[in-house]
């Protein structure tokens, strides 16, 4: 009887942890959106454009710069 107990109590705590996620989930990319909505309404067409330009560039320096480490290290060390 206690294990039957057990076993629904993790099963209600998988449940509801399950749910906080996809909430969080949506509610990020809410936020996505919004961000994306404000960055195309506050910039123009040229400034995105460099910005993309320098995110490239500063992504393809980190590739080569930090080859020798691993997706978290190198991103820590080009941070």
């Amino acid at each position: 009887m206690e294990q039957l107990v057990s076993e629904t109590m993790r099963d209600v705590l998988l449940i509801g942890v399950e749910i906080t996620l996809l909430l969080s989930l949506a509610l990020l990319h809410r936020w996505k959106l919004r961000a994306q909505t404000y960055f195309t309404a506050h910039t123009t067409t040229k400034e995105r454009e460099w910005l993309r330009m320098v995110g490239s560039e500063a992504f393809h320096y980190a590739e080569q710069v930090f080859a020798h480490y691993d997706g978290p290290a190198k991103l820590n060390e080009a941070i």
